[in-house]
């Protein structure tokens, strides 16, 4: 399931990132620029830890940040979608990844919030995952974007599992409606990788009361404690039918 990750928390150790030694000066220091970051964040998009290296056939096949579109095989346009890089030109380039879509302008225009590593950032430590940020961009395709000073020249898709639908009354269903609702491994409170349930509407597999709060299953590993005001949750219309029956026969 493609979850936002809005926080670096979970990035430490977590294999997506790191697999492979990206900081080949030092090694204890992994992902110190934007194309390592880019590479393990869309990994971790993929649910694969190999899931870019094996579209590349080699980890570094992707080479400097303004040569990915032009090397990458997967697929890639100027349609600006959530879980997207977006590829800039310039010296060596700029990579950065599209965790949410804010607003909508064209298909080639978005307000973005971004993830992304920062090559410029010092004191990085295993400890101190300060190459990461988590920023907000004006991102026009052809246009150069204030904050980076490049052009982005077009997005790389990756295969990510987005499992939002469509509203459908048959169905119980949950519309999430808050952008910081947190993904967790079970209904028990843990914390799932320090990541965030996209807004949209998901298919309910399962649902639990527990700790204190309703939890929903949204796929086979993500639970969402559902709280007050952040969501809207629809049962199948005979449900609700077969309440309303109940109700009224209780007042007859």
């Amino acid at each position: 399931m493609f979850l936002n990750r809005l926080l670096s928390q979970g990035i430490e150790g977590n294999p997506y990132y790191f697999k492979y030694p990206f900081n080949t000066e030092n090694p204890s220091i992994q992902m110190p620029n934007c194309t390592s970051y880019c590479m393990g964040r869309g990994n971790e998009a993929a649910e694969s830890v190999n899931g870019l290296a094996i579209a590349t056939k080699n980890i570094g096949a992707f080479g400097n940040a303004k040569t990915w579109y032009d090397n990458s095989p997967l697929p890639k346009g100027f349609e600006i979608k959530e879980g997207c890089i977006v590829v800039f030109n310039g010296n060596l380039g700029h990579v950065l990844f599209v965790e949410r879509i804010i607003e909508r302008y064209s298909k080639t225009h978005c307000l973005c919030a971004i993830t992304q590593s920062n090559y410029r950032e010092k004191n990085r430590t295993p400890s101190n995952p300060g190459y990461f940020q988590q920023l907000t961009y004006d991102i026009e395709i052809g246009v150069a974007t204030k904050g980076v000073g490049l052009v982005p020249v077009g997005c790389i898709y990756i295969p990510i599992n987005d499992v939002r639908v469509d509203r459908d009354v048959n169905k119980h269903q949950v519309t999430i409606t808050y952008d910081r609702m947190k993904a967790r491994k079970s209904p028990n409170g843990e914390v799932y990788l320090g990541q965030f349930i996209p807004l949209g509407t998901y298919n309910v597999l399962d649902s639990k009361e527990e700790a204190g709060y309703r939890w929903v299953k949204l796929d086979d590993h993500t639970w969402c404690a559902l709280v007050d005001g952040c969501y809207e949750e629809y049962l199948p219309t005979e449900d609700w039918e077969a309440k309303y029956v109940a109700l009224n026969k209780e007042y007859d």
